[in-house]
């Protein structure tokens, strides 16, 4: 059977995978240094399932990097300060949207994510530090995505805008991620 609660499954749904580049937005509050982002590769796999002409619903798995350059002095915890600090993360995402055709080659897409922190590296004047030396990491990340894309009979470009809601470490909630993504993928 190609049905799940009513839902043909069959001829409807496509499997795609892309690559691309992504650059973190790390928000301080005002008053504090704005950290540069680094730019990190990504990589996902994604299942789209039609539901109508237009309207599709998305699923996406993939992985990320994410990470700053701060040169300027950073204080987590009050006694100590920091130059030159280097933050590359790597982490899994997981994300579901919806996803409409606004004409047949332009789409948009909105929706909800969810990342996992699975490895840090943090450098001070190129040393190696503890990742977790400025405060304990949040290792979970939620927060809304909007994308825009184009598609050219199998293959597709895609930006998309991750916006994080919690914070980077747990002590401190005003400092978190967001991130753009650009990517290019192919259908099957």
């Amino acid at each position: 059977s190609c049905f799940i609660y009513q839902i043909p499954l069959c001829a409807q749904s496509r499997y795609g995978i892309g690559i691309g580049l992504g650059s973190s937005i790390v928000h301080y509050p005002k008053g504090l240094s704005h950290p540069e982002s680094l730019i990190v590769p990504t990589i996902k796999l994604q299942v789209e399932h039609n539901v109508s002409s237009s309207w599709a619903g998305c699923f996406e798995f993939g992985f990320a990097g994410q990470g700053y350059k701060d040169n300027e002095a950073i204080v987590i915890n009050i006694e100590e300060g920091i130059a030159d600090l280097t933050v590359k993360q790597f982490c899994s995402d997981l994300s579901i949207s919806a996803k409409h055709d606004v004409t047949p080659s332009f789409f948009i897409k909105a929706g909800i994510y969810a990342r996992y922190l699975l490895d840090s590296n943090v450098t001070s004047d190129n040393e190696a530090l503890p990742s977790n030396r400025y405060g304990k990491l949040n290792k979970l990340d939620i927060g809304p995505q909007i994308a825009i894309g184009e598609v050219y009979d199998k293959f597709f470009i895609e930006l998309s805008y991750k916006y994080g809601l919690l914070g980077c470490y747990k002590r401190v909630d005003w400092y978190n991620h967001n991130s753009i993504l650009f990517s290019i993928g192919f259908y099957w």
